[in-house]
């Protein structure tokens, strides 16, 4: 079952020299944050899916909410590929969030 679950990485770098490209950051990763991205590391979030149709509809989501200006990335992997992911730091990030038995709502 779990196979067939994605995950999508969302890696972005939006200005934020203005009071008004601030608050549009704000607003993107709220935005993440509200519907269930994990944060990983400084901008960058992730979000377990049921499957890849849900896959194409988030990243279509994504793309409504995107701020102009800046650099919003989308990658779409699989959960496996997902939990391949190495740290070198001595904080790394608790990949057992992504369980086999994770309730997605």
């Amino acid at each position: 079952m779990h196979r067939r679950r994605a995950v999508v990485l969302v890696m972005y770098d939006l200005p934020v020299k203005t009071g008004e490209n601030k608050k549009e950051s704000d607003k993107f990763r709220r935005y993440l944050i509200h519907h269930g991205y994990v944060f990983i590391q400084k901008s960058i979030y992730a979000k377990l899916l049921r499957n890849k149709a849900t896959l194409r509809h988030e990243v279509s989501l994504l793309k409504k909410e995107a701020p102009k200006g800046g650099i919003i990335n989308i990658l779409p992997l699989c959960i496996d590929d997902f939990r391949k992911m190495e740290s070198v730091s001595e904080s790394p990030f608790n990949i057992s969030m992504f369980a086999d038995d994770m309730i997605i709502v």
